[in-house]
């Protein structure tokens, strides 16, 4: 069984490949350690989680209206306070929103209010939960997640191998890169600074 992590399961990736549940070659022990290394590969290039998750993130205020927390995909934005320099105080949740549409990680203030520059440092504080369930993964990161399952497999193979004989062909193999980075670069998190 993959990690908490993983993007696909295995039943979700034979099908992907076609691959009949009466090949008795097929390792699912083995499939499910490559699935888990696909989604951990996934999550540090786009230096961010997949799978639904509470997250808490203390940050400064800058003095405008809006905020964007580092794990993209809000779906539940729990609460919001700021440090009055002896506990957190919580702000009314109606007075702020996030984007739930666009997925940018943005959240701000409805009603004129700003997250002021507090003294502390870290002074704000909000609680969140980010990500997707795994059965409604994007079907892009999904097909991404097999593509790269397929990568670590066939690279398992050739480790170490240059080139070698079939039959009476010679064959060299080229060192790829991961595979799918043009559909994980839609959701990789952008670092700035």
């Amino acid at each position: 069984m993959p990690n908490d992590n993983a993007i696909i399961d295995g039943k979700y990736y034979k099908v992907y490949a076609d691959i009949d549940g009466k090949d008795s070659n097929f390792n699912d022990a083995e499939l499910d350690q490559f699935i888990d290394q696909a989604s951990t590969l996934m999550e540090q290039y786009c230096r961010r989680k997949f799978i639904s998750a509470s997250a808490i993130e203390l940050f400064d205020g800058d003095g405008t209206n809006k905020h964007f927390v580092r794990q993209k995909r809000i779906t539940t934005l729990t609460s919001l306070s700021y440090w009055d320099g002896t506990a957190f105080v919580a702000i009314t949740a109606p007075t702020y929103v996030f984007d739930s549409v666009q997925d940018t990680g943005e959240m701000y203030f409805t009603d004129g209010s700003v997250f002021w520059k507090i003294s502390t440092p870290n002074g704000w504080k909000v609680v969140y939960i980010y990500g997707w369930a795994q059965g409604d993964m994007p079907e892009d990161l999904r097909e991404a997640c097999c593509e790269i399952v397929k990568w670590l497999y066939m690279r398992r193979k050739k480790a170490g191998i240059a080139s070698e004989t079939l039959g009476a062909k010679n064959v060299t193999y080229v060192k790829r890169t991961m595979p799918a980075k043009d559909i994980l670069n839609g959701y990789a998190r952008k670092i700035y600074g």
